[in-house]
């Protein structure tokens, strides 16, 4: 997986997957630094997943632990994709700073990179309420304070997976804290429509780190 990524990693300037992420707030710096990449060689496999935008969870100790693909054209079915067998995991703990005294946890990977890489916030994400995981409360343990931004966008049949997943992070670990963001709107939403300094300032940090 380490391999592939750092081959889609390589394809992602200039090809569809770039003009995607920058229509979703995302230019190509905050791509990079995040190691997005794009499905256009496809090693064995991964032909599944070919013009598709490749999001690898990298460790701490370098690697690709998982990877992700999200569908950036009208194809049907859905959105993302993950190759069967891969165990959940929280997104981007390899460029997290475990000496800075709070974190961020976002809904998904592509908040989570507007969060770090756009607004340059101490960030981590998990892909949904069903990825959070007994284990993965003990990771963010060490920060003073923990801000939890999930989606806010009320569904047809009226539920809110968004704020389910933030209860559920906060019922596992007390101490943190859901931050709300506007009806309607995830983190990119609110970042494209209001700045990066407006995400920081809801949060009540002064400075991104």
């Amino acid at each position: 997986m380490t391999q592939a990524s750092e081959n889609y990693e390589s394809l992602l300037a200039g090809s569809p997957a770039e003009e995607y992420l920058e229509a979703r707030g995302i230019p190509l710096q905050a791509a990079v630094t995040s190691r997005l990449g794009y499905v256009d060689e496809a090693v064995p496999g991964h032909d599944m997943y070919k013009g598709m935008l490749c999001i690898p969870y990298w460790s701490v100790h370098g690697g690709v632990v998982a990877v992700k693909f999200r569908v950036i054209d009208d194809r049907p079915g859905s959105r993302y994709l993950w190759p069967p067998g891969q165990r959940s995991h929280l997104y981007n703990v390899s460029s997290c700073v475990s000496g800075e005294p709070y974190i961020v946890v976002c809904e998904g990977e592509l908040d989570t990179c507007v969060a770090s890489s756009v607004a340059g916030l101490n960030a981590v994400g998990i892909a949904g309420v069903s990825h959070w995981k007994p284990h993965h409360p003990s990771v963010l343990h060490g920060f003073r304070d923990v801000f939890v931004v999930t989606d806010n966008d009320d569904k047809e049949d009226g539920s809110n997976p968004g704020q389910d997943l933030a209860r559920k992070i906060i019922t596992d670990l007390p101490h943190a804290r859901n931050v709300s963001l506007p009806k309607g709107n995830d983190i990119s939403d609110f970042v494209h429509q209001n700045g990066k300094e407006a995400l920081t300032s809801l949060l009540g940090l002064s400075t991104a780190a």
